[in-house]
């Protein structure tokens, strides 16, 4: 199976076998290459489900290659690949997921980056089968750091997500914002000068930057973010939710199980949607239900572009906000309903995404237990002074009439189709 950025995979069920895996990482640069020798390095972090290690040992990297439970083993091959050991049930029940990096060393004194590489490819293996492949076109990459792939649990199951991730720092701002104490690193010594290969661990310097991330990620409710206002607005905001094209219900099943042709071929509809008000006090919807489309130019100055019916769409579905019209709007709620299928947010791998001109892309994941409700409220965007503020809600109700109580929007509600 080749996965596209943003899609994933389950790769080991509760209950089967714990087969071991191998990640295989491989760049496949220009020739020449550069000016400079490029040095790729590849890391893995394991995070709890704060989102950051519990320690410095939960990093692996070319000075500190494995686990102490030897759940994670990391080897350098020739050719330049890079291969994960994993072996899943070794993997300590604190940590969430494993987060796969690629960096590049030295590479804002060299002048390099991640756009030198045609593509980087990775592979998913157990023993002699091919799971699954992740090709990432690196060509026009700025960045420095690629957050490649993660590896993590949902519910009892693994499953793996193709992330392809750019930042522009390096490791060491990188391995600090999952929680590494990089100043304390006891591997902070350089190797000896006559032996190639394995170098010191990142230092925190007095003139470091601080982290430009080009993805922030709302992860607890109720954190809230401004985006810059870039002269008289802010362009246009594109809002994009995508999912599990494989989503179902309970007995949906993974690559295993399709194999054995136990595969249930269901899929989950899931609607982007979003309730409006405007300043001079008028209300309503943005949906595909009732053909709601909005509109970009006449207010609410918010329109959704299509209906994605299964997920299969690269680009999922997209709300489009006039940004240069915002200080028209008072506020918005950004939200997702399950329009067919069964009620399974976890199985849905849902990621919601906010991108405005010149403004890091914000990111809500919905990814909470919740089974039984067929509607979450994803974000508020609240005018603020003119600011654009953007606060992770991640509530679950049972309908449309109940979420417009809860945010005390005052709409009448009938039943509708698309």
């Amino acid at each position: 199976m080749e996965l596209q950025r943003g899609s994933n995979m389950i790769i080991a069920r509760a209950g089967e076998e714990a087969n071991p895996f191998e990640l295989e990482i491989e760049p496949k640069p220009p020739n020449p290459v550069s000016n400079h020798p490029v040095e790729l390095d590849a890391s893995a972090f394991l995070l709890s489900s704060a989102g950051t290690v519990r320690g410095d040992a939960d990093m692996i990297f070319y000075g500190q290659k494995t686990t102490a439970e030897a759940s994670i083993e990391y080897q350098e091959q020739s050719g330049g690949k890079k291969c994960f050991k994993l072996q899943l049930d070794r993997i300590p029940a604190a940590i969430d997921k494993v987060v796969f990096v690629l960096t590049l060393h030295e590479a804002s004194q060299k002048g390099q980056s991640f756009s030198l590489y045609q593509h980087v490819k990775m592979i998913l293996r157990s023993g002699a089968e091919t799971l699954c492949m992740f090709d990432l076109e690196a060509a026009g990459m700025k960045e420095t750091a690629l957050i490649l792939a993660e590896v993590y649990r949902r519910g009892e199951d693994w499953k793996i997500r193709a992330i392809g991730q750019g930042y522009y720092e390096g490791l060491a701002p990188l391995a600090q914002s999952m929680g590494v104490d990089i100043a304390d690193n006891p591997a902070a010594k350089s190797p000896p000068a006559e032996k190639a290969g394995p170098r010191s661990s990142p230092t925190r310097t007095p003139s470091s930057a601080p982290v430009r991330l080009e993805k922030i990620s709302l992860q607890k409710k109720g954190q809230s973010i401004s985006l810059e206002k870039k002269g008289s607005g802010y362009g246009e905001i594109r809002i994009n939710l995508n999912w599990n094209q494989q989503s179902a219900g309970p007995q949906q099943s993974g690559l295993l199980s399709r194999l054995r042709g136990q595969a249930t071929s269901g899929a989950i509809d899931l609607d982007l949607a979003c309730l409006w008000e405007l300043k001079d006090g008028s209300k309503g919807i943005v949906q595909a239900l009732g053909e709601a489309w909005g509109s970009l130019t006449a207010p609410p100055y918010i329109q959704l572009m299509g209906d994605d019916r299964t997920g299969s769409a690269q680009s999922g579905e997209i709300i489009r906000i006039n940004g240069d019209m915002f200080d028209h709007i008072r506020r918005i709620l950004v939200f997702a309903f399950i329009y067919e299928g069964v009620p399974n947010w976890q199985a849905t791998d849902g990621v919601a995404s906010i991108e405005a001109p010149g403004q890091p892309e914000l990111e809500v994941r919905l990814d909470s237990p919740a089974h039984n409700d067929t509607h979450c409220a994803i974000a508020m965007i609240d005018n603020a002074g003119g600011a654009f503020k953007v606060t992770r809600q991640c509530e679950y109700y049972s309908g449309h009439p109940q979420l417009d109580q809860a945010y005390q929007w005052g709409l009448r509600w009938k039943k509708g189709r698309k």
